[in-house]
């Protein structure tokens, strides 16, 4: 759209804000005739002045006006910003049954012509098209709304209902597809209110699943698998429950979503069990169908497999299941499925360490379905970590999506691999940031927590920030490393067993095990601890501190890095750790050169 007359760009996102000429003219203080000459190109806009005050009106970015891009754009024709985002919630927010006791129901859409709107809905989600899908939504959930109270006492009211229903769901996925989670979560808890009075138990089948895919965005994998468990046990064939395609294909979406969310809290033995019944439940089925819109069957298990493993920090595993996928049955399926498992194997291939193949994979999901990866904040991530570790500028076509993407590759030296180790501490939760500004530094990060540090952090944020599974136990005999080999190591926050039992060379966990064997192999290690005033004041603790310096390790302990604080109040300090000086600390040792080894 770059190449377009400021006209015919002022003329589009009038359009995008669904906006007249005339309601545009009087917002601008102009004439309709004004108006439509500028969108003709027969008058020209040459004062700033007046291009910034479109802008406004517009609510855009006025690089978008002018032809250029704005520091950080995401394709602006296939995804959706922030004024869309809030026609929807508008639109959530109604509540038209409640109207309807105080004022008569305004003309409802015949609902023959719902269902094809709905229907049309469906078949834009399962081809991706977010963009065009979002900006219909609000019109689709008003007239749904509208639909719904208008056939409320009427024989009707039951399929009125039921395509509301449809229409919350397909608003749900759609924002959570978007990042939206939040408003995806009240849409998804909209349709299970209205799928009851539908009478469709299927319905509501469904609509448990889309809140437990709304709860999983959120970081709620608990409530999510057990919303997905209790629903399926409940909608399992036998027991008086046909096993017609229909319940089949709803059944075994919930039991691929629990799967997902079982594997999210890395437990891998539900994860098993429920694959099994899903499998059943697919073989049943006995080809991949698209009943309720959810593409159940064979085929997409498989995706649900590997996607699984990648939860579970097993790239190597997932990129096996991906290439044991029948090709015709794949390519059978519609463009959202199969460019989601693009992402999905993107993230596998990162977390074995082959980027390039990672970037194949985002640029054959873009490829399929554009808005799958420009739009989505998780297509962001796996593309911004292939870029960080990609050795010399990335390929012609990685740095084209990255420019579509409103992505920028800094082109930091490679530095290496650091291992950042967090403790069992309230300080841990933030070891993100860490994570961060040793990446922005060039270095590839790999994370490893103790086994008390684990309650604390986000497993699977970390392990998608950084590409790389979060390990906290010792792989057992045979396996393969899953993590390169350190250059260096960040302790933080250290904790009072950790260093004491360090200094001892006491190596019972991954964690110690991984710092006693870097001393051994002269690695720069960087410990920072975090502790409350008590502890830190213990005798064995300062001696455990004077005995690493003493084996070059740098310890950053004491009030010129971080005062102690009262025992009970390590929540209140978090904010104040100095992550960043971890950091500097780490390449000050780093750039002193090697030293010897204890």
């Amino acid at each position: 759209m770059d190449e377009l007359p400021i006209g015919r760009r002022v003329a589009y996102w009038r359009g995008r804000r669904k906006m007249s000429q005339q309601v545009f003219a009087d917002r601008l203080g102009k004439s309709k005739s004004w108006v439509d000459k500028v969108e003709r190109g027969v008058r020209r806009l040459d004062k700033f002045s007046v291009v910034y005050e479109i802008a406004d009106v517009l609510q855009v970015d006025v690089q978008l006006l002018l032809g250029k891009e704005p520091e950080r754009r995401i394709d602006s024709v296939n995804c959706i910003d922030q004024v869309e985002v809030e026609e929807i919630r508008a639109a959530l927010e109604r509540y038209d049954q409640i109207s309807a006791f105080f004022f008569a129901p305004t003309q409802a859409l015949p609902l023959p012509e719902m269902r094809k709107a709905v229907s049309h809905a469906w078949l834009t989600y399962q081809h991706a098209k977010y963009g065009v899908l979002a900006r219909a939504l609000p019109k689709l959930l008003r007239d749904g709304q509208a639909a719904d109270t208008a056939y409320a006492d009427h024989e009707k009211s039951s399929e009125a209902a039921h395509l509301l229903g449809q229409i919350y769901q397909i608003a749900s996925s759609t924002l959570r597809k978007l990042g939206e989670h939040e408003l995806c979560w009240l849409a998804a808890d909209r349709s299970i209110a209205v799928s009851q009075r539908a009478g469709d138990q299927l319905l509501a089948g469904i609509a448990s699943y889309r809140v437990g895919s709304a709860l999983l965005a959120l970081g709620r994998a608990r409530p999510a698998l057990e919303v997905n468990v209790n629903i399926a046990n409940r909608l399992a064939p036998g027991d008086g429950n046909e096993a017609t395609p229909e319940r089949l294909s709803v059944y075994g979406m919930l039991l691929l979503n629990g799967a997902m969310a079982a594997a999210r809290i890395g437990d891998s033995a539900t994860v098993r069990d429920l694959f099994a019944a899903a499998e059943e439940a697919a073989r049943q089925l006995g080809s991949d169908q698209n009943h309720f819109w959810t593409s159940f069957g064979p085929t997409n298990v498989k995706l649900h497999r590997a996607a699984a493993a990648v939860e579970l920090g097993e790239g190597r595993v997932a990129v096996d299941t991906h290439e044991q996928i029948d090709g015709d049955a794949f390519a059978a399926l519609l463009p959202e499925r199969r460019a989601h498992h693009f992402i999905d194997i993107a993230r596998g291939y990162t977390q074995i360490g082959d980027v390039e193949r990672a970037s194949e994979m985002l640029l054959e999901g873009d490829r399929l379905a554009p808005s799958e990866i420009r739009c989505r904040p998780i297509a962001h991530e796996v593309l911004s970590d292939v870029l960080r570790r990609t050795k010399g500028s990335p390929p012609t076509p990685v740095a084209e999506l990255a420019e579509h993407m409103g992505l920028e590759y800094d082109g930091v030296v490679d530095r290496g691999v650091l291992y950042i180790i967090a403790c069992g501490s309230p300080v841990a939760r933030d070891v993100g940031r860490l994570v961060a500004l040793a990446q922005r530094e060039g270095w590839d990060v790999c994370v490893v927590v103790t086994p008390d540090g684990r309650k604390f952090v986000d497993v699977p944020a970390l392990a998608l920030q950084t590409g790389h599974p979060v390990r906290t136990l010792y792989k057992n005999p045979g396996d393969p490393d899953v993590l390169p080999a350190p250059d260096a190591i960040i302790v933080a926050p250290a904790t009072v067993n950790t260093i004491n039992k360090w200094a001892c060379g006491i190596a019972d966990t991954l964690a110690l095990g991984l710092v006693v064997e870097g001393q051994g192999k002269g690695l720069p290690i960087v410990a920072m601890p975090y502790t409350n005033l008590a502890m830190g004041s213990h005798p064995a603790f300062r001696e455990s501190l004077d005995r690493l310096r003493g084996w070059d390790v740098t310890v950053l302990f004491g009030d010129d890095y971080f005062p102690l604080h009262p025992p009970g109040t390590g929540e209140q300090h978090r904010d104040m750790f100095p992550w960043e000086m971890a950091l500097e600390a780490l390449h000050t040792r780093v750039d002193a050169g090697p030293l010897g080894a204890p």
